[in-house]
């Protein structure tokens, strides 16, 4: 019969013939294969073959099953139909002599040309069973059983099978930190290096290697593991017939710890960011940081009443806008409602920005937009004096078309951090 499925082939120890004796042993291991013909001859003849000769079940007896094949004449052919062969195709089959005293000879042809196994006077009545490695060839072939004996007694041929092995997977992923050498400590992986001969049905994840599997889905998948400690990472990939794999790494988050830089923490009194009578004023402050990224910035500030509109803060790097010189780095908008009416140190956290150690920054808390319809807003803490020599306060108050900076008057009340 004329097949394809997935079988499971046992663990046993068979003879390869070649010629009149045995030559060497194979051991066949437990695996799952794709089964081309298994082939019993309970229905004769079988669908799809051809035959000249051969007999179904005439003398001698089964392997398995109630039925068999025949021959007695030389030249007899039985041959299966055309096969698509797979990697590492194999052939086996069992065969055996009708009576002791009348030795029987058989041949294997590939497309009824190409002999590929042959038992010259074999005499052994109980079957044996061949395995014939085709791995060798590929594409379609048919593959043909020639009795070479002419005899009043004859030979039997049962149990049929043309297979390939249908391999495990083999596990495998890559991961990487999601922000570089940043503070975070997400990681994201990524098993689509991972193979198998059918395909993976099936990725899990054990996020710390204790036999749990934490996630179950596709080849992609992130964890936060809240640190930046070693921590080793497993993976199990299952097949479309139930076949696994398991591979495990270290990982680890690259980061950089972020530190506190600049420190201008001094506070006497507020600077307007609003609407007034006498202008739209806005503040800026500029420092040379000391370390090559910044992540955020705190200022001290507080509400003034209920503003119409969110606050915004700047980074930019060379002046406090463009008129200036200032490239503006990014920008984040510090909606009202979350900002107290009590002065406080307000975190502003900006995108990671490469800055370079000894660059000129600027945080900017721009002027309120036009048209305000009262004088409500925001104040940023400053002190007298220059206290920071690296920086310098500026400010506006013609709706940013002038700024101007006291470099030894004044200093914004600030905190930078960053890393290297």
């Amino acid at each position: 019969m004329y097949m394809r499925k997935e079988k499971m082939i046992s663990v046993l120890i068979i003879g390869l013939f070649v010629g009149a004796g045995i030559t060497s042993f194979k051991l066949i291991e437990t695996a799952k294969a794709d089964i081309l013909i298994n082939e019993g001859f309970e229905t004769w003849p079988p669908a799809g073959w051809t035959n000249t000769g051969w007999l179904d079940s005439y003398y001698g007896s089964s392997h398995n099953g109630t039925h068999w094949a025949y021959s007695w004449a030389n030249g007899d052919t039985l041959t299966t139909p055309s096969i698509a062969f797979g990697e590492d195709t194999e052939l086996s089959f069992w065969y055996g002599a009708e009576n002791a005293g009348h030795p029987m000879s058989l041949q294997v042809k590939l497309d009824n040309s190409l002999v590929v196994w042959s038992h010259v006077g074999f005499s052994h009545t109980s079957y044996l069973q061949a395995v014939v490695d085709l791995s060798s060839y590929s594409g379609d072939h048919t593959i043909s059983f020639i009795g070479l004996t002419s005899d009043f007694y004859g030979q039997m041929l049962d149990d049929i099978m043309i297979s390939y092995p249908n391999l495990p997977p083999v596990a495998c992923f890559t991961w990487s930190d999601v922000d570089g050498t940043g503070p975070g400590t997400m990681i994201t992986f990524n098993a689509g290096c991972s193979t198998d001969d059918y395909g993976i049905s099936l990725y899990e994840w054990d996020w710390t290697n204790n036999g749990v599997y934490d996630y179950i889905g596709g080849p992609t998948a992130s964890h936060d593991y809240g640190d930046a400690n070693e921590h080793i990472c497993a993976l199990r990939v299952t097949d479309t017939i139930g076949q696994t794999n398991v591979i495990s790494q270290t990982v680890q988050a690259v980061t950089n710890a972020e530190i506190l830089d600049v420190d201008q923490s001094i506070f006497q009194r507020g600077f307007p960011i609003r609407h007034t009578t006498d202008g739209d004023w806005g503040g800026a402050q500029n420092f040379t940081p000391t370390i090559d990224y910044v992540t955020r910035v705190d200022v001290y500030i507080r509400k003034m009443g209920t503003p119409s509109w969110d606050l915004v803060a700047e980074l930019r790097q060379g002046g406090p806008d463009d008129a200036n010189g200032g490239t503006l780095m990014d920008t984040v908008v510090i909606p009202a409602a979350s900002v107290s009416t009590s002065w406080t140190w307000f975190s502003i956290d900006f995108d990671d920005t490469a800055v370079g150690a000894g660059s000129d920054v600027f945080v900017v808390l721009p002027e309120s937009p036009p048209g305000q319809p009262n004088s409500y807003g925001y104040e940023w803490g400053y002190t007298n004096g220059d206290v920071y020599q690296p920086g310098a306060f500026w400010f506006t108050r013609n709706g940013g078309g002038l700024w101007r900076d006291l470099p030894t008057m004044y200093e914004f009340c600030f905190r930078t951090y960053g890393y290297n």
